[in-house]
């Protein structure tokens, strides 16, 4: 096992340790967030689907993406989140996009606990910017949900 895998292992398992009912949280949320797309779990009639705004189920959303990421703010360890955000700007500013493709697919393969919850995170991030502007028109058709 590399010192990379070990340290990684070591943060993750620290934060875990610090942070449990915030990881035991996290899970609730994610699987809330999951189950809340399914419409079968929304108290709406099948026929009114179609007609209905789902603007106040959007809003339940962005907040509970805002929630998971406060959550992934305390959990994950500053030094790591400054080198995530690092590595992201030095990639999009000084690579090209076949390299930026290279880098992602070689560093698919070697995905682990701790890189899945920075991908989350950065997921996250971009998913609370396309809610919010999706928000702006205040309504939101099924499609659109």
């Amino acid at each position: 096992m590399n010192s990379l895998t070990t340290e990684e292992e070591s943060w993750l398992s620290e934060s875990k340790k610090n942070y449990r009912e915030l990881y035991i949280e996290l899970d609730a949320v994610l699987r809330g967030i999951d189950r809340f797309f399914n419409t079968e779990n929304l108290p709406i009639e099948s026929e009114d689907i179609s007609n209905k705004n789902f603007y106040n189920e959007l809003i339940i959303i962005r907040d509970a993406i805002l929630r998971t990421l406060s959550i992934l703010e305390v959990v994950l360890p500053e030094h790591k989140k400054n080198a995530f955000w690092f590595n992201k700007f030095a990639a999009t500013k000084f690579l090209s996009d076949q390299k930026r493709d290279y880098i992602k697919e070689k560093e698919a393969v070697k995905n682990s606990p701790g890189r899945c919850i920075f991908i989350l995170y950065d997921s996250f991030i971009n998913f609370k910017n396309i809610i919010a502007d999706i928000l702006k028109s205040k309504k939101i058709s099924y499609l659109s949900f």
